[in-house]
């Protein structure tokens, strides 16, 4: 599998990238493993501010959020398929006490098409099925 993560950070806070794009290729081999492929992926941190325009835009929820998944799975001729964007408020994060890293497994189990809202059985299963996988690694 190959994996392409463009990661920005649009503020003003200390945030280890490489950190995140290596925990995030793991991350995306083990969800997408049975599939194979070459994925792109955007990761991009934002204020508080502009996630909650974005969350009241795209959600209809008032407020800032931690994350904001939007999916797009669409393939280029000869290219990579492009899963989508992550939107997280690394200000939120600190200020609710959440971890990053499993605000950014929340994102891609959204990509990879489950909601914890809909079918929390399965979105429970996959997010124990991915921690395993990650931890063997």
């Amino acid at each position: 599998m190959i994996t392409n993560i463009e990661i920005e950070n649009r503020t003003k806070e200390s945030i280890d990238l490489k950190k995140i794009k290596l925990f995030s290729e793991k991350l995306l081999n083990e969800i997408f493993k049975k599939e194979g492929g070459n994925y792109f992926l955007e990761i991009i941190f934002v204020t508080n501010r502009q996630i909650a325009k974005l969350n009241r835009t795209h959600l209809k929820h008032d407020g800032a959020t931690d994350i904001i998944s939007f999916p797009n799975a669409n393939k280029e001729k000869n290219g990579p398929i492009s899963l989508g964007s992550l939107i997280v408020a690394p200000a939120y994060l600190k200020t609710h006490g959440e971890e990053m890293e499993e605000v950014v497994l929340h994102g891609m189990i959204h990509l990879f098409g489950l909601d914890h809202e809909i079918d929390q059985q399965k979105w429970s299963d996959k997010i124990c099925e991915v921690k395993n996988g990650i931890h063997s690694v």
